[in-house]
C-alpha cells in the first residue's frame, strides 16, 4: 500500500504506533484540545512539568478550494497523548463549515473520551498537570476534565483512545477502525 510506505517512511515511529493499535482491535492515538492560545497553553503545561513540542502551524486545502489553517503542539508522552490546537478565523466560521457539512443543525459535542493505557494513574496526573485539573476517581476508571471533555483513563493492554461519547440525541453511534462512538446520555 502506497500510503504505508509514505507513512513509514515519514514517520516510522508512528506507522509502528497505528499499526500496533489496528492489530489490537483498533482505537484512535492523539485527539485534540481546543485552546484560545496555543503558546500560552503550552507555556501553562511547561510550567506544570509536562513536555510539550513547541507550537507548529499547519494548514490544508479542500476539495472546494477553501483553506483552513490552525497552530498546534502535541504532549510528548504516551502515543494517545493530546495536542492543544487552535484553528485560525473565528469558532462562529468553523462550526458553520462543520454545520454546512452535515445533514443536520446540531453540534455533536465530545462529552467524554476513553483512553485505554497501561498506567492509568500516570496518565490521569500528565493530564491534570496539562490541564490544570485533577484527577476524580469513577467507576468507569480515572476522569480529568480538560476543558468541559471528561477523559476517562482505565487498564488496557494498548495505549488508544476507545471510545468516543458525543453530546446530542441525534448523534451518531457505531465503530470505525475499532474506535466506538456512543451518545453520552446512552450510557
Amino acid at each position: 500500500m502506497r500510503d504505508w510506505d509514505v507513512l513509514r517512511r515519514a514517520r516510522p515511529t508512528t506507522a509502528e504506533q497505528i499499526e500496533v493499535v489496528l492489530q489490537g482491535g483498533g482505537g484512535r492515538l492523539r485527539f485534540a484540545v481546543q485552546t484560545d492560545d496555543v503558546a500560552a497553553a503550552v507555556a501553562a503545561a511547561r510550567a506544570a512539568g509536562v513536555e510539550v513540542a513547541d507550537p507548529a502551524p499547519g494548514s490544508i486545502r479542500r476539495p472546494d478550494g477553501s483553506t483552513s489553517s490552525w497552530s498546534a503542539a502535541a504532549l510528548v508522552g504516551p502515543p494517545w497523548s493530546p495536542f492543544f490546537t487552535r484553528y485560525q478565523g473565528p469558532d462562529s466560521e468553523q462550526l458553520a463549515r462543520l454545520r454546512a457539512q452535515r445533514s443536520t443543525d446540531a453540534a455533536w459535542p465530545i462529552e467524554r473520551l476513553t483512553v485505554e493505557t497501561a498506567d492509568p494513574v500516570a496518565a490521569a496526573q500528565l493530564l491534570a498537570r496539562a490541564g490544570h485539573g485533577g484527577p476524580v476517581a469513577a467507576h468507569r476508571g480515572l476522569v480529568v476534565s480538560l476543558d468541559g471533555c471528561a477523559v476517562v483513563l482505565r487498564p488496557g493492554p494498548l495505549e488508544r483512545v476507545v471510545l468516543v461519547a458525543l453530546g446530542g440525541t441525534d448523534a451518531p453511534v457505531g465503530e470505525v477502525a475499532g474506535l466506538r462512538y456512543t451518545r453520552a446520555t446512552d450510557e
